[in-house]
Protein backbone atom coordinates (compact mmCIF):
# COMPACT_ATOMS: atom_id res chain seq x y z
CA UNK A 1 0.00 0.00 0.00
CA UNK A 2 1.34 3.30 -1.14
CA UNK A 3 0.83 5.97 1.83
CA UNK A 4 1.02 9.36 1.98
CA UNK A 5 1.99 11.25 5.04
CA UNK A 6 -1.04 11.76 7.94
CA UNK A 7 -1.52 8.09 8.51
CA UNK A 8 1.81 7.90 9.01
CA UNK A 9 2.26 10.69 11.41
CA UNK A 10 -1.27 9.50 13.06
CA UNK A 11 0.03 6.06 13.98
CA UNK A 12 3.01 7.10 14.62
CA UNK A 13 2.13 9.30 17.32
CA UNK A 14 -0.38 7.16 18.98
CA UNK A 15 2.49 4.49 18.90
CA UNK A 16 0.71 2.13 16.44
CA UNK A 17 2.59 2.32 13.07
CA UNK A 18 2.79 -1.73 13.58
CA UNK A 19 -1.12 -1.72 12.92
CA UNK A 20 -0.39 -0.10 9.75
CA UNK A 21 2.38 -2.44 8.72
CA UNK A 22 0.17 -5.79 10.35
CA UNK A 23 -3.17 -4.73 7.75
CA UNK A 24 -1.20 -3.82 4.95
CA UNK A 25 2.21 -5.83 4.88
CA UNK A 26 3.99 -3.47 2.98
CA UNK A 27 4.35 0.18 3.59
CA UNK A 28 5.64 2.40 0.57
CA UNK A 29 6.07 6.26 0.69
CA UNK A 30 7.40 8.29 -1.67
CA UNK A 31 11.20 10.37 -0.85
CA UNK A 32 8.94 13.88 -0.67
CA UNK A 33 6.36 12.22 1.51
CA UNK A 34 9.83 10.36 3.90
CA UNK A 35 11.28 14.20 4.03
CA UNK A 36 7.77 15.51 5.18
CA UNK A 37 7.04 13.03 8.31
CA UNK A 38 11.23 13.16 9.76
CA UNK A 39 11.69 17.10 8.98
CA UNK A 40 10.68 17.76 12.62
CA UNK A 41 12.98 15.39 13.99
CA UNK A 42 12.39 16.49 17.60
CA UNK A 43 8.74 15.27 17.23
CA UNK A 44 8.41 11.25 18.70
CA UNK A 45 6.47 10.62 15.68
CA UNK A 46 9.25 11.12 13.00
CA UNK A 47 11.38 9.10 14.89
CA UNK A 48 9.26 6.32 15.31
CA UNK A 49 8.97 6.90 11.47
CA UNK A 50 12.74 7.21 10.31
CA UNK A 51 13.20 3.37 12.51
CA UNK A 52 10.40 1.87 10.76
CA UNK A 53 12.23 2.85 7.72
CA UNK A 54 15.56 2.08 8.61
CA UNK A 55 14.29 -1.75 9.64
CA UNK A 56 12.88 -2.16 6.61
CA UNK A 57 8.91 -1.81 7.81
CA UNK A 58 8.20 1.15 5.58
CA UNK A 59 9.78 1.71 2.30
CA UNK A 60 11.01 4.61 0.39
CA UNK A 61 10.26 4.54 -3.11
CA UNK A 62 13.10 7.42 -4.97
CA UNK A 63 9.68 8.59 -7.39
CA UNK A 64 10.56 11.35 -9.61
CA UNK A 65 8.16 11.64 -12.04
CA UNK A 66 7.83 15.04 -12.23
CA UNK A 67 5.42 15.37 -15.48
CA UNK A 68 2.71 13.96 -13.57
CA UNK A 69 3.56 15.43 -9.89
CA UNK A 70 2.99 18.81 -11.65
CA UNK A 71 0.07 17.82 -13.40
CA UNK A 72 -1.51 16.54 -10.10
CA UNK A 73 -0.76 20.51 -8.49
CA UNK A 74 -1.64 22.60 -11.51
CA UNK A 75 -5.22 20.73 -11.80
CA UNK A 76 -5.63 20.52 -7.91
CA UNK A 77 -4.00 23.16 -6.11
CA UNK A 78 -4.76 22.19 -2.65
CA UNK A 79 -2.58 19.30 -2.73
CA UNK A 80 1.03 19.50 -1.52
CA UNK A 81 3.42 18.12 -2.86
CA UNK A 82 3.23 14.90 -0.89
CA UNK A 83 0.05 13.70 -1.47
CA UNK A 84 0.35 14.43 -5.07
CA UNK A 85 3.56 12.16 -5.53
CA UNK A 86 1.69 9.54 -3.65
CA UNK A 87 -1.02 9.86 -6.08
CA UNK A 88 1.54 10.09 -8.98
CA UNK A 89 3.44 7.09 -7.77
CA UNK A 90 -0.09 4.80 -7.11
CA UNK A 91 -0.72 5.77 -10.81
CA UNK A 92 2.76 5.10 -12.23
CA UNK A 93 2.47 1.41 -10.36
CA UNK A 94 -1.01 0.55 -11.35
CA UNK A 95 -1.75 0.47 -7.81
CA UNK A 96 -5.32 0.44 -7.34
CA UNK A 97 -5.67 1.36 -3.84
CA UNK A 98 -3.93 4.45 -1.93
CA UNK A 99 -3.91 5.61 1.47
CA UNK A 100 -4.46 9.19 2.32
CA UNK A 101 -6.30 11.25 4.52
CA UNK A 102 -6.91 14.59 3.06
CA UNK A 103 -10.38 15.25 1.50
CA UNK A 104 -9.36 16.97 -1.67
CA UNK A 105 -6.45 14.20 -1.94
CA UNK A 106 -8.92 11.78 -1.62
CA UNK A 107 -11.23 13.34 -4.48
CA UNK A 108 -8.48 13.32 -6.74
CA UNK A 109 -7.20 10.01 -6.04
CA UNK A 110 -10.70 9.14 -6.85
CA UNK A 111 -11.57 11.29 -9.82
CA UNK A 112 -7.50 9.17 -11.39
CA UNK A 113 -9.78 6.49 -10.87
CA UNK A 114 -7.95 5.30 -7.34
CA UNK A 115 -9.68 3.69 -4.24
CA UNK A 116 -8.39 6.42 -1.96
CA UNK A 117 -8.57 4.58 2.12
CA UNK A 118 -7.95 6.46 5.06
CA UNK A 119 -6.56 5.91 8.95
CA UNK A 120 -10.14 4.40 10.13
CA UNK A 121 -9.97 2.11 7.07
CA UNK A 122 -6.80 0.54 8.49
CA UNK A 123 -8.64 0.30 11.77
CA UNK A 124 -11.72 -1.07 10.61
CA UNK A 125 -9.45 -3.96 8.93
CA UNK A 126 -7.55 -4.11 12.14
CA UNK A 127 -10.69 -4.81 13.65
CA UNK A 128 -11.96 -7.18 11.45
CA UNK A 129 -8.73 -9.00 11.39
CA UNK A 130 -9.21 -9.49 15.06
CA UNK A 131 -5.49 -7.26 15.21
CA UNK A 132 -7.50 -5.18 17.47
CA UNK A 133 -10.72 -5.53 20.05
CA UNK A 134 -13.41 -2.72 19.73
CA UNK A 135 -11.92 -1.45 23.47
CA UNK A 136 -8.57 -0.86 21.41
CA UNK A 137 -10.41 0.56 18.70
CA UNK A 138 -12.16 3.37 21.09
CA UNK A 139 -8.82 3.92 22.95
CA UNK A 140 -7.49 4.25 19.01
CA UNK A 141 -9.62 6.85 18.21
CA UNK A 142 -9.53 8.50 21.31
CA UNK A 143 -5.82 8.86 21.26
CA UNK A 144 -5.77 9.99 17.27
CA UNK A 145 -8.22 12.99 17.89
CA UNK A 146 -6.13 13.77 20.78
CA UNK A 147 -3.62 13.67 18.96
CA UNK A 148 -5.21 16.23 16.75
CA UNK A 149 -6.29 14.20 13.99
CA UNK A 150 -9.20 15.93 12.36
CA UNK A 151 -12.76 14.12 12.83
CA UNK A 152 -15.78 15.03 11.84
CA UNK A 153 -18.60 14.05 13.70
CA UNK A 154 -20.42 12.85 10.85
CA UNK A 155 -17.07 10.37 9.56
CA UNK A 156 -16.56 8.99 12.92
CA UNK A 157 -20.56 8.65 13.50
CA UNK A 158 -20.50 6.93 10.09
CA UNK A 159 -17.80 4.57 10.56
CA UNK A 160 -18.85 3.21 13.76
CA UNK A 161 -22.34 2.51 12.02
CA UNK A 162 -20.29 1.12 9.47
CA UNK A 163 -18.70 -1.20 12.14
CA UNK A 164 -21.97 -2.04 13.82
CA UNK A 165 -23.05 -3.56 10.16
CA UNK A 166 -19.88 -5.39 9.33
CA UNK A 167 -20.24 -6.92 12.69
CA UNK A 168 -23.47 -7.83 12.84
Amino acid sequence: MISNASPLIIFASVNRLDLLIKVHQKIRITSAVYEEVTRKKEKPDASVIADAVANGLVFVENFRDNTKVSELQRHYSALDHGEATTIALALCKREKEVLIDDRIARIAAKLHGLIPRGSLSVLFEAYKKKIINENDLQGIIRDMTSAKFRLSAHVLLAFWEGLRKSSS
